[in-house]
């Protein structure tokens, strides 16, 4: 391949939109709230309906399915850190009783063993989408879309981090009790499974907090 073929190639490659991505802005370090929309492409994946091939609904929502938005549930990136934290309260002058450190994650608990916030370290590098304040891909990522659905049948927590997770089954790696990371085939966090979720996340603080 000739010197003027590999430049002109070098557009659609990885390392040409990396050149493209210096000169995007990062997301902001204030406060973010979840998207109040569930897109279709994470119905069929919160219900499992990529497996199911043979069904004429394929991609329809059943109407005995109750999904809904995880009310409160915000975010935020810091950049000089590389860590992306997502809270599910709006209060932010609550102490943690204790954290558990485990991989990339951080999770944050109050009293009763109920979970506050999870923040993931090397955000950047770890996470199935980009952290850039546009639309578009960069680094052949999706754009950062955070979704907090509650599956009322299974009473499970999905925080999905792009509208656009792939197409290809999830990998669920439990990390804590009733804690999952979806993991892409790539090797890079797509979403958070928390089971149980009534009982294992806040949602009020009592006094005695």
């Amino acid at each position: 391949m000739t010197t003027e073929s590999s430049l002109l190639n070098l557009e659609g490659s990885s390392i040409g939109k990396k050149v493209v991505s210096k000169n995007k802005m990062m997301i902001s370090p204030e406060e973010h709230l979840s998207n109040d929309l569930i897109p279709e492409l994470l119905v069929n994946k919160i219900l499992n309906l990529e497996e199911h091939n043979d069904t004429k609904d394929k991609g329809k929502l059943r109407p005995d399915v109750n999904l809904s938005i995880w009310t409160n549930t915000n975010y935020a990136y810091y950049e000089d850190a590389d860590i992306f934290s997502i809270r599910f309260m709006r209060k932010y002058d609550v102490l943690h009783d204790y954290c558990d450190h485990i991989g990339n994650l951080l999770i944050g608990y109050v009293l009763d063993n109920k979970i506050i916030s999870i923040e993931i370290f090397d955000a950047s590098t770890f996470l199935y989408c980009h952290l850039f304040d546009c639309n578009e891909r960069i680094d052949d990522k999706p754009p950062l879309f955070l979704y907090s659905i509650y599956y009322e049948d299974r009473n499970e927590l999905s925080v999905y981090f792009t509208g656009y997770p792939p197409t290809t089954r999830l990998q669920s790696i439990e990390i804590e009790k009733d804690v999952l990371m979806q993991i892409s085939d790539n090797g890079k966090l797509v979403a958070l499974l928390i089971r149980n979720a009534e009982d294992r996340i806040t949602r009020e603080i009592s006094k005695e907090t």
